[in-house]
This record gives structure tokens, sequence and C-alpha cells, in this order.
């Protein structure tokens, strides 16, 4: 069984643009965030890495990165909102 999970991880506050990561832990996940992420790396960059709603481990087949709700399975519930409130 596989001990994925999924995290939240991206740079600054909660609302700007944020990653959606399948693996183990906090650590592997920020790391795989910034290989892969868009990040400004003309300066150091802190990637923050927080649980997401246990809903998501369900699609946690392997570890990946997930940028946009696009790449998720059909049925899969949108993890970002292009929509400010």
């Amino acid at each position: 069984m596989s001990n994925l999970k999924a995290w939240h991880c991206g740079t600054g506050d909660d609302n700007e643009f944020s990653l959606l990561v399948f693996a183990e832990t906090r650590n592997r996940a920020r790391y795989m965030a910034l290989k892969a992420g868009l990040w400004d790396y003309e300066s150091y960059e802190y990637i923050w890495a927080k649980r997401a709603a246990p809903q998501f481990d369900d699609y946690a087949d392997r570890e990946r990165v997930i940028e946009t709700n696009d790449e998720l399975p059909d049925g899969a519930p949108a993890f970002y909102s292009d929509v400010l409130v």
C-alpha cells in the first residue's frame, strides 16, 4: 500500500500560485515543488507545504506534481479556484 499523501505547496500566502503534490513526506513534497515550480530563482524562495484535504489522497497513484485542475482525473474536485474572494 502506498504512503503517498496530497500536499499543497507554494510560496507567499495561500491565495497565490500553489501546486498539488503527491509525495510521502512534507520535505519530499517541498523538494518536488521546488524542482517543478515556476518560482523566481533569482532569490531564495521558501516553499511551504501543508496537507491538502484528505479527499485528494485518493488520487495519489504515484509521486507527481500537478499545476492545474485539468491534470486531475475526471471527477476529482478542483484543488484551486481562479476566482478570488
